[in-house]
């Protein structure tokens, strides 16, 4: 669990709480030094209103109290407003909208002269503002690490593959969304990673460490063929390392068909790229795209488009995504070709989606590509709640509702151990709603699209299931 910081104080009974630090009080009136000169500022007794949600407008404020006089003035946070002596119980001020556009906690005080440590105060409170949207939805949890995840189309159920356990490789799950039950349903001699699932959920395709993409048929999981992707001639060893796959990608018109961006782990534990290749069931197409091995290009992630005839990819380095790179790849009947390489500085793709009724490329931090051009064409605005979301969000979208999801802190959020999922309308790119929900890890690895009203993601570890109205209509 991240440590939670103090979000905003909340009055209680003539005692201010810290929330989010335990128990500890503080006076919500400091009552200042009884003796000495006459007092700079004056007691404050109620503040109306007592607090508004971050980002509301500007509004009068007024102070209710004893002893005001009419040189006083209300100051915030230590600075002056423009104030109104009213009595010598009363004072009004206007706070501008520009004071209230975070969650925090303000002190205010009357006072002659530049408020000090002992001077009497309130404080007001700015509250998280209620989030848009339909907020129905059901959110649970299941406590399992994942590799890759991967939902069954026609079954709704998800699969994971787990990563190795004292010494011991991981296996594949099944869960079941409904009850959260989880139950293995496979354990292959080596250890599995990326898995995709056949757009028919006839197949299930799952690379294995050792060298293969192994096939189950769906929905029992009985092995199927193994293809193997071969090897990679290490020069710095003279060893033969075989392919694992980087990434592995259904065509979606042939579920026989796959593509694999092919990688090895050599030397001082780098990772390289041994190209994208095409499979049919296990006989690779002729033509691939070379990987760095041959002075290539470095492709990691892969995405089809929506008839078979491309594949596009974003560029590996070290396991991580190269930002700002997109590669177009014809797919024929020879196999695919590198065709274009679109870099943009102001990309930030940690992973990439092509969505058909667009035509378009789709990027986890908003970004929408036309692959015809390399064109930014639009973007999603992730930057209208909690003060943005902070760069590092997964995405995935449904196009039968014209609806894109996002997942990730946001920059208020990012300490408190939430995490908000923000929908947004498909072609116009229009905030749709938001919910907030509770994490122990900020960043998630992937989100999934699953069933009539799911979706699926999974961190560092657990497996979030969200379901309900906020899924299919997020906007009422």
């Amino acid at each position: 669990m991240m440590e939670m910081p103090c979000r905003f104080l909340v009055v209680c009974a003539g005692a201010l709480l810290l929330s989010g630090c335990g128990s500890r009080k503080v006076s919500s009136v400091n009552s200042g030094d009884p003796s000495g000169p006459m007092p700079n500022a004056s007691p404050i007794s109620a503040l109306s209103p007592s607090q508004v949600p971050a980002g509301a407008q500007g509004f009068t404020l007024t102070v209710t109290g004893t002893g005001f006089t009419a040189t006083q003035s209300v100051y915030w946070d230590g600075s002056p407003l423009t104030s109104k002596y009213v009595s010598s119980t009363e004072m009004t001020a206007e706070v501008p909208a520009s004071l209230l556009a975070i969650p925090h906690s303000s002190p205010v005080t009357v006072a002659t002269s530049a408020p000090k440590p002992t001077d009497p105060y309130m404080y007001f409170i700015i509250t998280e503002p209620n989030l848009p949207g339909n907020q129905s939805a059901t959110v649970s949890s299941v406590g399992v690490q994942a590799v890759d995840m991967a939902a069954d189309p026609v079954t709704g159920m998800l699969y994971l593959s787990t990563p190795p356990s004292n010494g011991v490789v991981g296996s594949i799950v099944k869960i079941d969304p409904k009850t959260s039950a989880m139950t293995t349903v496979a354990s292959p001699t080596a250890q599995p990673g990326r898995m995709a699932i056949s757009a028919d959920g006839a197949y299930m395709y799952v690379g294995l460490q050792s060298g293969v993409v192994q096939r189950y048929l769906l929905p029992d999981m009985t092995p199927d063929i193994t293809i193997d992707l071969g090897e990679y001639n290490d020069p710095s060893s003279g060893v033969l390392i075989p392919y694992y796959a980087l990434d592995l990608q259904v065509d979606p018109v042939n579920s026989h068909t796959i593509g694999v961006a092919r990688g090895v782990n050599v030397t001082q534990g780098m990772f390289e790229q041994g190209g994208v290749a095409i499979y049919d069931d296990a006989t690779q197409r002729a033509q691939s795209v070379p990987g760095v091995s041959v002075s290539g290009a470095m492709i990691g992630l892969l995405t089809w488009k929506s008839d078979g005839s491309y594949l596009y990819g974003a560029q590996m380095v070290n396991g991580y995504a190269d930002l700002n790179v997109v590669y177009v790849m014809p797919v024929d009947s020879n196999g695919v070709t590198l065709a274009i390489t679109y870099t943009n500085a102001n990309w930030n793709l940690l992973s990439i989606a092509y969505e058909s009724k667009s035509g378009y490329l789709y990027g986890s931090d908003g970004t929408i590509i036309d692959p015809a051009t390399g064109a930014t064409v639009g973007s999603f605005p992730l930057d209208q709640l909690h003060g943005g979301m902070v760069p590092g969000s997964v995405m995935t979208f449904d196009s039968s509702l014209d609806i894109a999801y996002f997942l990730a802190p946001t920059k208020w959020d990012y300490y408190n151990d939430e995490i908000m999922l923000e929908a947004f309308d498909l072609q116009t790119h229009t905030l749709l709603g938001a919910i907030s929900m509770a994490t122990d890890y900020p960043f998630s690895k992937k989100i999934v699209r699953f069933g009539s009203d799911g979706l699926v993601s999974f961190d560092q570890g657990s497996v979030r299931i969200v379901q309900g109205g906020f899924v299919t209509s997020p906007a009422q």
